[in-house]
């Protein structure tokens, strides 16, 4: 008996072996080099104990946050460590419930 079988659909294969801009060839890989480690420090207008711990609880709650300190003389800088962590949504939910943030920078970490 001879099976028929289909040929394997050109746009399929092509989709996953195609690196896009960054090199990934699977929806996978380019899912793991998204998610690096960063490092993020958030300039956070904080001028009372309650800000701090408020702003350190909101930040830890955040999703790929492994490590939350406070920075700089006066404790005014926030430190995030993680994987994938959005700083934009970061500044943005601590603008709303602390007060003004600035995102000082977003670095990888190694």
């Amino acid at each position: 008996m001879h099976q028929t079988s289909q040929p394997p659909d050109p746009a399929a294969s092509y989709r996953d072996t195609d690196p896009d801009e960054d090199g990934a060839t699977t929806g996978g890989e380019r899912e793991r080099r998204k998610k690096r480690w960063q490092k993020i420090v958030l300039k956070v207008q904080m001028s009372c104990q309650k800000c701090r711990t408020e702003s350190l609880k909101l930040v830890a709650k955040a999703d790929g946050v492994s490590f939350v300190g406070l920075e700089g003389a006066e404790r005014g800088k926030v430190l995030v460590i993680g994987e994938g962590v959005d700083a934009v949504k970061l500044a943005t939910s601590l603008r709303k419930k602390v007060g003004h943030t600035e995102v000082i920078s977003v670095a990888e970490q190694k």
